[in-house]
């Protein structure tokens, strides 16, 4: 059967580590409905280099097994953690040396890694993405950039894969993630039926919807990451030319039965308030 190790460690959210095993029980659900064999099932443990409990950042205590140096995973999945500022987000990296070394030996022995949103800095610390395709959460790029400029990093994908490792962007983007690991080791007819149970929408598979976001704060950037055919580059447009008034494209497109903001706010303008001020913490 596929085994799972889940790394928790203090600070990492709740709904993301809970929620792929979440996943993958119901997609265990869905193997038995087909009479699957039981090598077919899933298998997973929640797992941290010292064993301890881990504390989540909504102070929900996760209890894990230590690191067994000669034990074998399929998988292995980096959920995302909580950005407290740059320096105590330094400092977090910084003592991720076990987990990094564990990472990379399950990786060369042969298992799929995935992370996800600011866990895939935790896997690219490793230096397993160098020269390889990534993506991260969308507000996080300057700084995944300064850190690991050998990462062939595109902002425009949700989820990336190369050499079994799978990326994935901003913290919710989980959800696609697992589904997308569900079709790679059960087959597509359990992930689709996995992804319709949990009202999981795996068409969201570009962030070009935060592409003014991104825009604005670096053009350049966001229009190279539309070229790849016509109606990304349509979207592209939309994106990078309306950067300077977002809010009349948006109305333009929204149905008569559409919330409205306030005069003067923007999506776009809140979100990216947003990111910068954890950004630059």
């Amino acid at each position: 059967m596929p085994r799972a190790a889940i790394l928790a460690f203090d600070g990492c959210y709740a709904s993301s580590v809970a929620g792929f095993a979440d996943i993958l029980q119901i997609a265990n659900s869905h193997l038995r409905l087909d009479r699957a064999p039981a090598s077919a099932l899933f298998d997973w443990r929640f797992v941290s280099p010292s064993g301890e409990t881990a504390m989540a950042s909504n102070g929900l205590p996760l209890p894990t097994h230590k690191l067994g140096p000669r034990e074998r995973y399929d998988l292995v999945f980096v959920p995302s953690f909580h950005y407290g500022g740059h320096r105590q987000f330094d400092q977090f990296l910084e003592r991720q040396a076990d987990a990094c070394a564990w990472l990379t030996a399950q990786w060369r022995a042969g298992a799929w890694v995935a992370a996800n949103c600011t866990g895939t800095f935790i896997l690219a610390q490793t230096g397993l993405l160098d020269g390889r395709t990534a993506t991260t959460t969308w507000w996080m790029e300057r700084q995944f950039r300064a850190k690991f400029p050998r990462v062939d990093l595109q902002l425009r994908p949700v989820v990336t894969e190369m050499d079994r490792l799978i990326c994935a962007g901003a913290s919710a983007s989980y959800l696609i993630q697992t589904v997308y690991i569900v079709e790679r080791f059960a087959g597509p007819a359990i992930a689709s039926q996995c992804a319709k149970a949990m009202l999981i929408d795996v068409s969201q598979t570009s962030q070009i919807p935060y592409l003014p976001l991104l825009a604005q704060k670096n053009p350049t950037l966001a229009a190279r990451q539309y070229d790849e055919g016509p109606q990304d580059h349509r979207a592209c447009r939309r994106a990078c030319g309306q950067r300077q008034n977002a809010d009349p494209a948006l109305s333009q497109r929204a149905g008569p039965n559409a919330t409205r903001l306030p005069s003067g706010s923007s999506p776009g303008g809140s979100a990216r308030a947003a990111g910068d001020q954890f950004a630059q913490r």
